[in-house]
């Protein structure tokens, strides 16, 4: 079929079968505040073009809270809470892999990928210059 460039379009929709949903995948790029992910088993796999919010743990309307983004080849989870799938957000990074001192549910850490730390025990806080 011949037509002019631009003159096809499709009938947008909404599919009520994704509401809900939450899918795995792994983030290809950050942008702020902004991730792109590749969504795990997606036919239609766009290469994580489409820059998804990510939901913090705490943020406020003034700038305020924690900004955390995950980062590039990290594992997320992707949620639809609707039948849009532009209202999709990232909802969690989440851990892959065993042990890295995640086996006492009493010490909590903030750790990044140049081995920087906070660690949080019953009996003390550290906080790491150099590992």
């Amino acid at each position: 079929m011949l037509a002019r460039e631009g003159s096809l379009r499709g009938v947008p929709y909404d599919n009520e079968r994704l509401s809900g949903a939450a899918v795995f995948g792994k983030v290809t790029g950050v942008e702020n505040e902004l991730v792109s992910v590749a969504l795990d088993d997606d036919e239609n796999d766009n290469g994580g073009q489409s820059l998804l919010s990510y939901a913090t743990i705490y943020s406020s309307p003034d700038g305020g809270g924690w900004y955390c983004v995950p980062e590039i080849g990290d594992r997320v989870m992707v949620k639809f809470p609707d039948s849009k799938d532009s209202n999709a957000y990232v909802q969690n990074a989440v851990h892959v892999g065993a042990g890295n001192g995640r086996n006492n549910p009493k010490v909590k850490f903030f750790k990044n990928k140049e081995g920087k730390e906070i660690r949080l025990s019953p009996e003390s806080i550290i906080i790491t210059k150099q590992v």
